[in-house]
């Protein structure tokens, strides 16, 4: 297991998906999607949508899925 060092702890850090796009963590009981240099915190009810696409969708559909959620979340801020 990864980990990752915040304001001098190491805490524990699972990858949950690696992709060609995006990659998944899980610090704690918080998941985060990195896409590009954006790291974007992911909360109910979009994280039981993910950990459910996680385990259930193809590798290029979930990234597919996500990039455009993501992408459509960060135009509209």
């Amino acid at each position: 297991m990864a980990r990752v060092i915040q304001g001098g702890r190491s805490t524990p850090v699972e990858v949950v998906f690696i992709g060609e796009r995006i990659n998944v963590w899980k610090l704690l009981d918080k998941y985060s999607i990195h896409y590009m240099d954006k790291r974007i915190s992911i909360t109910e009810p979009e994280l039981s949508e993910l950990r459910s696409d996680i385990e259930f969708m193809q590798a290029k559909a979930l990234e597919d899925k996500w990039v455009g959620i993501i992408t459509h979340f960060i135009n509209s801020i």
